[in-house]
């Protein structure tokens, strides 16, 4: 968590929200990495519980946490490719492109993390984030965004998605 947190002093001068290990009290560490477009703007609607960090704070943020649980992942990591809260609607990749210190930043988190797996929660995501880093291309996973699942009562396509990471998980680390 000390390397993470030597990203975070790095590009201080940005009000950027930085990705975290979820959930926090697994012991188990898997190297897979979920990576959404950006930030919602609920921090923007309440700053007052920012110190929760990004996909800490929302009823959609626990059952996140609680698929992962559910299909004992342990502790993963979890970060947007976009650091900078928006609204709903913002064109995440014009702003990847216009923040170089974005990509240079998701450059320096994968270098810590290491990750083996990469899971994409949008196609928008997946999308851009294989055109940027071609030689993650077979490492990356898709599944719904959380919002879009919770909003749309994706529940079983969900579990689907979550059982097939799994399966790769077991294919991956042989457990």
């Amino acid at each position: 968590m000390t390397e993470i947190k030597e990203i975070i002093k790095k590009y201080k001068a940005e009000q950027w929200l930085f990705g975290q290990y979820i959930p926090v009290d697994e012991k188990r560490k898997y190297k897979i990495m979920f990576i959404g477009e950006k930030p919602s703007n609920y921090f923007l609607r309440h700053p007052e519980e920012r110190y929760l960090g990004n996909y800490n704070a929302t009823n959609i943020d626990k059952k996140l946490r609680d698929q992962i649980k559910k299909y004992k992942l342990g502790k993963i990591y979890i970060t947007d490719m976009v650091k900078t809260e928006g609204h709903a609607g913002a064109d995440f990749e014009k702003e990847w492109h216009n923040k170089i210190n974005c990509k240079k930043c998701l450059v320096d988190e994968i270098k810590i993390v290491k990750p083996r797996l990469f899971v994409a929660m949008s196609r928008k995501t997946e999308k851009l984030f294989k055109s940027e880093f071609p030689e993650y291309e077979n490492k990356v996973i898709y599944i719904r965004h959380p919002a879009h699942v919770v909003r749309f009562r994706l529940f079983d396509l969900w579990n689907q998605q979550f059982k097939y990471l799994k399966t790769k998980l077991k294919l991956t680390y042989g457990k």
